[in-house]
């Protein structure tokens, strides 16, 4: 952001726009709309609401980060770290996944490439390359990938990106179990189309949080491998 602008980039992606869209479907589907149907505003309520929203995103944050990154991404998922790195075969539904969102981000690094990276990290750390994990991996190859200025500013980029892509996924689960509460009281039958509407972002911005998940580690062990010596 612009240096007058008093939030980081990170913040207003990740939490302002997640939390405006909260605030804005508890509105809907609790207060009648207030919000949603306002049509003028003034300076101070702006401000005021768009704090209210930074503070929904701040607060939704954590749940987002173990329901989306940890319990999805990671559980119900294959780590994307695990997978370029050949540690874990992708099954039916990586590949699935890959396919939709992220075909060349969520695949192996080559053989050479990763058994390299491996081999690195197992003479740093002292340890056998059967014994280590992606977290392993991941923690010697972070501080060598932020030697680099190229690959810190793309890594803010993607973190941006995913940190966005992953709260407006989580937002927009809670939204639609909302709209399905509102529908099933018996209102408008628009509201099951939104319904299924907020499901589709859901899903979709889950692809967009996976492409820039798995291009962030990826982008940690590519750099990383550039370091080693030759």
């Amino acid at each position: 952001m612009r240096d007058w602008f008093p939030l980081t980039n990170y913040e207003f992606y990740a939490f302002v726009a997640s939390g405006m869209l909260l605030v804005a479907s508890i509105d809907y589907c609790f207060a009648d709309a207030v919000l949603v149907n306002r049509t003028e505003w003034t300076v101070v309520q702006i401000i005021f609401w768009t704090v209210v929203s930074y503070i929904a995103g701040q607060i939704c944050a954590a749940p987002s980060s173990g329901l989306v990154e940890f319990v999805i991404a990671r559980i119900i998922f294959r780590s994307p770290t695990e997978i370029a790195l050949g540690l874990r075969k992708r099954r039916w539904r990586e590949h699935v996944a890959a396919w939709l969102f992220a075909n060349r981000e969520y695949s192996p690094l080559a053989t050479k490439v990763r058994d390299r990276i491996k081999s690195g990290a197992a003479d740093k750390l002292g340890m056998s390359m059967a014994n280590l994990d992606g977290e392993h991996i991941f923690q010697v190859a972070f501080p060598a990938a932020r030697a680099s200025p190229d690959t810190v500013t793309r890594l803010e980029s993607f973190q941006n990106s995913y940190g966005f892509c992953r709260n407006i996924c989580f937002v927009a689960l809670l939204a639609t179990g909302m709209l399905t509460y509102k529908y099933w009281q018996g209102s408008a039958p628009k509201d099951g189309w939104l319904a299924l509407g907020a499901a589709a972002v859901a899903i979709g911005m889950y692809g967009r949080f996976l492409k820039y998940y798995a291009a962030y580690g990826r982008q940690v062990l590519t750099s990383y491998h550039h370091s080693l010596p030759a």
